[in-house]
């Protein structure tokens, strides 16, 4: 049974608009939060290596940060990702969410009681008194009941959660499939988390990390935008599953874990609709608005 079913109506080969999304009855299993912190890091990232990616492939990655402060003119994908750069070298993740998937979009379960599970990564180095932020965003993240001073107290060592997530063998993996929405701001603060690195100066090493930790990584924006027939222009995750009437599973609260459950039903259907023929495998490490121009 499918988490959701899609119906659409098709024109000329495109989609048209959306007659109708349904979310179809869970079956009997809840959806369980692991937000993570780091007295439960090492047991969290040791469940995530038990799962079995040949069953669960796709792994929704979103990441939640300050926002994005410097803004310069963009002539070209360079320029763009300079931008990128630039803002993850300044910003501090303040949380990190992951789910695993199957091909119809089912989350991944655990346990005896076989529950859904979906990850938050709590982060503490971002200090709110005295780091760059955007205080629309604070207030924003505030009545998302992200708790900074909780986060501050007991939240992750960076360092430390990107050594003990590239030890568990879910990145560097060719069976592991990313799914995220923006995927230059999201790879980018991975990579950096993983590496314990600045990103790289340039396009082309930074595609060169990508294939390296992500062998095969998907963003859900730049597919959007090669749609053909698809009326979604907006900028924002939240948005665009508005206007494609996906939803956040029951009971989940708008953060970086159903995000990531976005990304993937989002990124589900676009497969379905859009690439599934021969050139799907072309959309392997695109990532919208970058790339390396020769």
């Amino acid at each position: 049974v499918s988490w959701f079913e899609a119906e659409f109506f098709f024109a000329n080969g495109c989609l048209d608009s959306v007659i109708s999304l349904s979310v179809s009855v869970e079956k009997k299993m809840s959806v369980v939060i692991h937000d993570v912190w780091e007295y439960n890091l090492g047991d969290e990232i040791e469940k995530i290596s038990q799962i079995d990616v040949g069953k669960s492939p796709y792994v929704g990655l979103q990441t939640w940060y300050p926002t994005v402060f410097k803004q310069p003119i963009i002539r070209n994908k360079q320029d763009k990702y300079n931008e990128i750069k630039e803002n993850v070298e300044v910003m501090k993740l303040i949380q990190l969410g992951l789910c695993f998937c199957d091909e119809e979009g089912n989350l991944a379960s655990l346990g005896r009681d076989n529950n859904h599970a979906v990850w938050q990564f709590n982060f503490r180095e971002f200090d709110r008194i005295y780091d760059l932020q955007d205080s629309v965003t604070m207030n924003l993240m505030t009545l998302r009941d992200i708790d900074f001073a909780k986060n501050r107290e007991m939240g992750i060592d960076a360092k430390k959660f990107g050594e003990l997530v590239v030890s568990s063998g879910v990145v560097r993996n060719d069976d592991v499939k990313w799914v995220t929405f923006d995927g230059g701001y999201n790879y980018g603060h991975f990579l950096k988390l993983l590496t314990g690195k600045e990103l790289p100066e340039e396009q082309a090493e930074f595609f060169n990390l990508m294939k390296d930790y992500f062998p095969v990584a998907y963003d859900v924006k730049h597919m959007i935008k090669l749609c053909d027939g698809l009326n979604v222009h907006t900028n924002w995750l939240s948005s665009v599953a508005e206007l494609m009437g996906v939803k956040r599973p029951v009971g989940m609260v708008k953060q970086s874990g159903s995000d990531s459950v976005l990304s993937c039903r989002i990124f589900k259907i676009l497969k379905q609709n859009y690439f599934n023929g021969p050139d799907a495998e072309n959309i392997n490490g695109s990532l919208c608005d970058l790339g390396v121009e020769t």
